[in-house]
């Protein structure tokens, strides 16, 4: 009878301690989902955020060139660094590099070719001072035409873009459990 009683023990003893075990695994398994469906949230509205800033650069490949798209790109960076993952990340990085240096190019092209930077100072008889532009309504449209040329010239730059976006938006939508997409409906529905 003594076998049967330490027997018993013995079996309820591991079953409690299986028990034990099991449900410390459901509840380390349920945290990490919970954890992850958290952050998943997050990288949803910051991947919907992206994707729709993307998409300006998809519709129209001169929109790289706007200061306004350049500041709304640093300022969507900061969150990609703090939510997305690595893959995503990565993606960005290359885009924001590509976009940055190709907008940083265009300006310096700007400063050095803006007629509206050409004035002197003259001083009158009684001291006052005030600038005088050295440029004119040609020079301005001189100048339009140049910036033009440049960003026509600029196709193949912005041909390699579009495949980078791409990788962003694959690499999101990855993340999120969703298959690699090419984005191929039309852009604008009225031509």
């Amino acid at each position: 009878m003594d076998k049967t009683i330490w027997a018993d023990i013995l079996i309820a003893f591991f079953a409690a301690l299986l028990t034990w075990f099991f449900n410390r695994l459901t509840i380390i398994t349920e945290i990490k989902k919970a954890k992850k469906d958290r952050i998943n949230e997050s990288r949803l509205q910051l991947y919907m955020e992206c994707y729709e800033f993307l998409e300006q650069n998809i519709a129209d490949n001169n929109v790289i060139f706007q200061k306004e798209y350049i500041d709304n790109l640093f300022g969507i960076k900061a969150k990609m660094k703090l939510v997305a993952s690595n893959n995503v990340l990565k993606a960005f990085k290359v885009y924001y590099e590509c976009v940055v240096n190709a907008y940083e190019d265009y300006r310096d092209f700007c400063i050095q070719n803006d007629p509206t930077s050409k004035v002197h100072i003259e001083i009158q008889p009684d001291g006052t001072k005030f600038e005088v532009s050295d440029f004119n309504e040609q020079d301005l449209e001189h100048y339009e035409i140049l910036r033009n040329e440049y960003i026509s010239n600029s196709y193949n730059r912005l041909i390699t873009v579009k495949p980078k976006a791409q990788n962003i938006l694959n690499a999101m939508r990855s993340d999120l459990g969703n298959d690699d997409f090419k984005d191929d409906f039309p852009i604008n529905l009225n031509k």
